[in-house]
């Protein structure tokens, strides 16, 4: 999924992480995972936004998507 104009804002540099999974709720709203959170303890898996500074950030240019049911 491509990053739309407001994610930046909303989510920092999670909007375009290689790392981050975007769950998006049968309700519509949108929860940035990262999956280094889900191996190394030190990387929350939500973590709060905007994240302006990581030590894990890798640029893409796409963010991945999942829904949830």
């Amino acid at each position: 999924m491509e990053p739309n104009a407001g994610d930046g804002q909303r989510a920092g540099l999670c909007a375009a992480c290689a790392h981050v999974m975007v769950i998006v709720s049968d309700r519509g709203s949108r929860f940035y995972q990262c999956r280094r959170g889900l191996a190394d303890p030190t990387f929350r898996k939500y973590p709060v936004l905007p994240v302006w500074q990581c030590r894990g950030y890798e640029e893409t240019g796409t963010i991945s998507r999942s829904e949830e049911s």
